[in-house]
């Protein structure tokens, strides 16, 4: 056997093996890539409330999701990781419930930027065309929900207080209703009166 017809040999016996293992490679990639769209497309859903859970479990599987592994394109993924990495510094370094006057609104601003960045550098490298004007701007969230979330930050936090001790319900006492009063005594009825219903005296007349 020549060495032409040994190296024909061994690629068939190991030819299955080698479609098994590419196919294992090509699921494999495809399970990855569904990972990380599935981050996007929550992140992308919950971006106009981003205090809900399944926007912070998106967040956080970031780091996952988008590794640079054997089947990722390294520059792209490396640029998402690098815009999580800044929005997470911003979110660690909140001002508080209580900030000064106008750090509030600066930091939120600041926040949506990064968060709008770190939209745009995954949607390229999913290979979707957002720009981060878009993304910030091309956001619906009904009235009725916003005041839905804002009605229950306030009784959570209300709630809290008062089991903390910190806050008090406030109770009026009201006074009991009073019973109705009894009912009078019933008119009673003496002995007939000298009247014209009583029986006339006995004169007699004399004889």
């Amino acid at each position: 056997m020549t060495l032409a017809e040994g190296l024909g040999v061994l690629a068939v016996l190991l030819s299955p093996l080698i479609a098994l293992r590419v196919s294992e490679w090509i699921e494999q990639g495809r399970a990855e890539d569904e990972r990380r769209r599935g981050v996007f497309r929550t992140l992308m859903a919950t971006r106009a409330t981003p205090t809900v859970p399944a926007h912070v479990e998106a967040l956080n599987a970031i780091d996952i999701a988008f590794y640079e592994g054997r089947f990722t394109l390294r520059p792209k993924f490396k640029a998402t990781r690098l815009a999580w990495k800044a929005l997470l510094h911003h979110l660690t370094n909140s001002p508080g419930l209580q900030p000064a006057a106008g750090v509030g609104e600066q930091w939120l601003s600041q926040k949506n930027d990064l968060l709008a960045r770190l939209l745009k550098e995954m949607a390229s490298a999913l290979h979707y065309d957002f720009d981060e004007t878009y993304l910030k701007s091309a956001i619906y969230l009904p009235i009725a929900h916003g005041e839905l979330f804002s009605d229950q930050e306030a009784i959570r936090r209300g709630l809290a207080a008062v089991l903390q001790g910190k806050a008090f319900l406030p109770v009026m006492i009201v006074p009991p209703p009073q019973p109705p009063a009894p009912p009078g005594p019933s008119p009673t009825v003496g002995p007939p009166s000298q009247g014209l219903l009583a029986e006339p005296p006995d004169v007699t007349r004399p004889s």
